[in-house]
């Protein structure tokens, strides 16, 4: 969701569109059937594994006025940093959430006190944890100001999620769904 919206903005704000539509979804069975953990097989899952949350949101740009805007977009790369482990996609992600927070940081300094929320899409327990210690080390405390959305969907306490939620639908639900409206309130 996070990319299609930095492309529609800026086709948007290029002049390429007048309004642009930004949809992203995941369907647990589909993604579990694949790549993960067949459901047929009953298999036992990691601690560290993360369940494709069902989900779907959209979402409209354009240049009308807004109780919410895009006011800049910093894009993030690909980090390989050797993790292989298929039941632990937030430690393959999370240096790459790190070093779009390190570049940011560089960028805008290292105060966090003009920042309300930093939010990854689906890192959940595991990536949430070394993104905040990754912080930590570049001498920058997120602790405060930053969730992930695989730990926001799911309450790991009474659902068996394991990890936490992963999917591109996580990300969208759980803006559209939530973050928006938390803005929209100013809260």
């Amino acid at each position: 969701m996070a990319e299609g919206i930095i492309l529609a903005s800026l086709t948007v704000d290029g002049g390429g569109f007048e309004n642009a539509a930004v949809c992203a979804s995941s369907h647990n069975c589909t993604a579990e059937r694949q790549f993960r953990f067949p459901v047929e097989y009953g298999a036992q899952r990691s601690p560290t594994s993360q369940r494709t949350v069902t989900a779907c949101s959209c979402m409209i740009l354009g240049k009308g006025k807004s109780d919410v805007c895009i006011s800049g977009v910093l894009a993030g790369r690909t980090v390989d940093a050797g993790i292989n482990d298929i039941n632990n996609m937030g430690a393959a992600m999370a240096p790459a959430a790190f070093d779009t927070l390190k570049r940011y940081f560089e960028c805008e300094g290292p105060s966090c006190e003009k920042i309300d929320l930093i939010v990854t899409g689906d890192l959940g327990f595991e990536g949430y944890g070394i993104l905040r210690d990754f912080m930590k080390l570049q001498s920058v405390d997120i602790s405060k100001i930053y969730n992930d959305c695989g730990l926001m969907i799911y309450d790991r306490v009474t659902q068996d999620a394991n990890a936490g939620a992963s999917g591109c639908g996580c990300g969208g639900a759980v803006l559209c769904a939530h973050i928006i409206d938390m803005m929209k309130k100013e809260k």
